[in-house]
């Protein structure tokens, strides 16, 4: 499982343009920043989405339509909450 660090120190922009090769890996050049030291550096990376599958997986609006039955009393005070609600 990736682990998901926080990171609290201000953080710089770079923007560049990337490629992926023929082997699938993303290939980024461009210079290192002025002052950045070597060694790994976090990277994140966003990339644009397949308008064809974004579209295809959201939900829409009425698809449960006559699916799903609220109880009667759903809009009734609960039980549990009268003390605050008096």
């Amino acid at each position: 499982m990736a682990q998901t660090r926080i990171y609290r120190a201000p953080m710089n922009t770079l923007t560049a343009e990337a490629e992926v090769d023929k082997q699938g890996w993303l290939k980024i050049h461009v210079p290192a920043p002025p002052g950045t030291l070597p060694g790994k550096l976090a990277v994140t990376v966003v990339l644009p989405s397949n308008k064809v599958s974004a579209g295809r997986n959201r939900p829409r609006a009425g698809t449960l339509a006559g699916k799903v039955e609220l109880a009667a009393d759903f809009h009734a005070p609960l039980e549990e909450f009268r003390d605050y609600s008096e």
